[in-house]
């Protein structure tokens, strides 16, 4: 299934918004695919992203 992640991830630039559309098996899947891709791209903890919607596309 096709998964649509929207939120915020805080950088020391300020505060970042983002929408990933991912292939996963679950909601809860997708959201750790992102929180994973996200905490990789930019360097930060996963205390730093908010999550503010996770719905199927």
């Amino acid at each position: 299934m096709t998964f649509v992640v929207t939120g915020r991830f805080r950088t020391g630039k300020g505060e970042n918004p983002f929408t990933r559309e991912v292939e996963a098996e679950s909601a809860n899947h997708a959201e750790e695919l992102v929180l994973s891709s996200i905490t990789s791209e930019h360097s930060i903890s996963r205390a730093n992203i908010d999550i503010d919607d996770v719905s199927e596309a």
